[in-house]
């Protein structure tokens, strides 16, 4: 998986919000098509994420920011 989140927003394979399963990675719109921020799906409409270096680790709705795209990694 690359390490920035713009590069993550197009590799793996696109998945569908119907679709999604624990494990996918939400990739969310900082405008402009640009991916800035992503939290791993982990079910019950809630991803995992960071929300800044500083910060621990933390659950929050899948639907905190606009999202840009799901990507699966893992078939």
């Amino acid at each position: 998986v690359p390490h920035f989140a713009n590069s993550i927003a197009s590799s793996g394979v696109a998945v569908s919000r119907s679709d999604i399963q624990p494990g996918d990675v939400v990739c969310y719109d900082y405008g402009d098509g640009y991916c800035g921020h992503v939290g791993i799906y982990v079910g019950g409409g809630q991803v995992i994420h960071a929300s800044n270096s500083r910060e621990d680790v933390r659950y929050a709705n899948m639907d905190m920011m606009s999202i840009m795209t799901i990507r699966r990694f893992i078939q």
